[in-house]
């Protein structure tokens, strides 16, 4: 019995100790440390994952109740990060780290069709991700492929929900941007990162605006 409850207590102990770790070196894409929760519009970020769809995925809040993260690993050796965030947005990071394609990290007519298969790949398996309805999102971001291909670019912003013309590029306009910003939501792939010789990152945030700025 004793030495139960010694394996136990150390394996609390490790796990409290990895926790620990982990919150110092968690991403915070929206920069809100030093934000209080009661000052954001948001509620407190949950995990986002199905677990009858992905049972072995984890979940942490950071400490400070602003950013969640999922951690997912798939069979295929692909793994992901999803950070729900956000203050006045409510945003969903996903953070692909995968070995299964390999290209120039500015090669975008080849990295967008990819970001559209990781997506597919995880989109069953997400809960309930009102508003943001990702996979509305998902099939903008196709449509945008085939109908705008001189248009792919890091950080090319798609609102859905609005416009039966993916590629309608709205960001030149500041009065309207700004109405569709606080209306409906949108995504961009925001990086393509090498990590090593094999893997790559790619990130892809979908978001929307909770309050008028």
């Amino acid at each position: 019995m004793k030495n139960h409850l010694n394996k136990l207590c150390m394996i609390f102990c490790i796990t409290a100790s990895v926790i620990a770790s982990a919150q110092k070196n968690l991403p915070d894409p929206e920069g809100l440390h030093g934000t209080h929760p009661s000052d954001c519009s948001r509620a407190t970020p949950e995990s986002v994952i199905d677990p009858e769809v992905f049972p072995d995925s984890k979940f942490l809040l950071n400490k400070d109740s602003l950013n969640g993260y999922n951690w997912l690993s798939f069979k295929n050796g692909d793994k992901l990060l999803i950070i729900n965030c956000g203050c006045s947005d409510y945003t969903l990071v996903f953070q692909f780290t995968t070995s299964r394609y390999s290209a120039d990290t500015s090669n975008y007519k080849y990295w967008y069709p990819k970001a559209v298969e990781l997506m597919n790949e995880v989109v069953r398996g997400l809960g309930k991700n009102e508003p943001l309805r990702i996979q509305k999102g998902i099939d903008t971001l196709t449509g945008f492929i085939a109908h705008c291909p001189d248009s792919l670019t890091r950080g090319h912003i798609l609102f859905y929900d609005y416009d039966k013309n993916p590629g309608d590029d709205i960001t030149s306009d500041p009065d309207r941007y700004a109405a569709y910003m606080n209306m409906f939501p949108h995504l961009y792939l925001n990086r393509i990162s090498k990590l090593n010789d094999k893997e790559y990152m790619v990130e892809i945030y979908f978001t929307i605006q909770l309050t008028e700025e």
